[in-house]
């Protein structure tokens, strides 16, 4: 009990990062600010302070956004430096051309402007960039304080509940948003749903929703491979650690029926860590009696929060 408690306080020290790009409409000012008035406090607008929420995106669809959230705990932003080093590859994987060292620059400077001005201690920020264009010359920077949640300790005990949605990203690396897929995925997110691990026509799951999936088999670790999945940062350290701790991992399509028969099912994030599925389509999972998922979580926390 005493070490699950060291594990959950860990986890709350982890930050949020996310990388997607908006497309055409998707980016819509009204959830901006709905974000933005949730999360108080004032923002960040190409590099100026003001209290309130800025209305400068209002007058034109939005083509290409790129965002990430950062944790800021006890004051500073943690990772900061693999955040903005994201944000730029990003813009090349979503095909937003526009990005110079100025305004790489900016987007970092602005997020510890924010922090120090709205006094934020414990919180997450959004930073959004949205290249020049003939609207918007120079690109834009914008970075205000949202909301965030993080699973409660019975997520990390028992699992989550996850199920299966038949649908296949055009772009995984940068991992496009638009209104069809997010009301698709509302709709599809049914009481007591967790997360929704995405299905190809292939019948193999990719990802889930908003993380990277693994399951294991007989000791070793599967994912599926770089080419069609977003490789999240979190995922990458669970690769290196299954390498550091010589525990194997297998680089394949993750068939449907493999998940239902796995040992044990987990999906990753940033925000997560390591968050185990109790409950898949039905099938539980016994958490406690698979070894590897214990030790690879215990490894995974002790290395990535202490």
């Amino acid at each position: 009990k005493a070490t699950v408690s060291v594990l959950y306080c860990m986890l709350r020290l982890r930050p949020v990062l996310f990388c997607r790009r908006y497309q055409s409409s998707t980016m819509s000012t009204i959830n901006m600010k709905e974000e933005f008035l949730k999360g108080k406090g004032g923002m960040i607008t190409d590099g100026c302070f003001t209290k309130g929420f800025s209305e400068l995106i209002t007058t034109k669809e939005i083509d290409c956004v790129v965002y990430e959230v950062v944790r800021v705990f006890d004051g500073k932003p943690l990772f900061l430096k693999d955040h903005i080093t994201r944000l730029e590859a990003s813009l090349k994987h979503a095909g937003c051309t526009t990005s110079t060292q100025y305004t790489i620059k900016l987007a970092s400077d602005s997020v510890q402007k924010l922090i120090d001005l709205n006094h934020i201690r414990y919180q997450n920020v959004k930073i959004l960039m949205i290249p020049a264009d003939e609207h918007y010359k120079p690109p834009r920077v914008i970075a205000y304080p949202i909301e965030s949640f993080y699973p409660p300790m019975s997520h990390y005990n028992l699992g989550v509940q996850a199920a299966f949605l038949k649908h296949e990203r055009k772009n995984p690396n940068a991992k496009v948003v638009d209104a069809s897929l997010k009301k698709t995925l509302s709709d599809a997110m049914a009481d007591g749903i967790f997360e929704l691990l995405l299905v190809n026509a292939d019948g193999c799951v990719t990802e889930g929703s908003r993380s990277n999936v693994f399951y294991i088999k007989n000791g070793s670790v599967y994912t599926a491979p770089d080419s069609i999945v977003l490789q999240g940062i979190t995922r990458s350290r669970i690769i290196e650690l299954c390498k550091a701790h010589c525990i194997p991992v297998v680089f394949q399509p993750l068939a449907v029926t493999e998940l239902l028969e796995a040992e044990a099912v987990f999906i990753s994030s940033t925000s997560n860590g390591i968050l185990p599925v109790g409950i898949l389509e039905g099938r539980h999972y016994n958490i406690r009696s698979c070894e590897t998922l214990k030790n690879l979580m215990n490894a995974f926390f002790s290395k990535e929060m202490l």
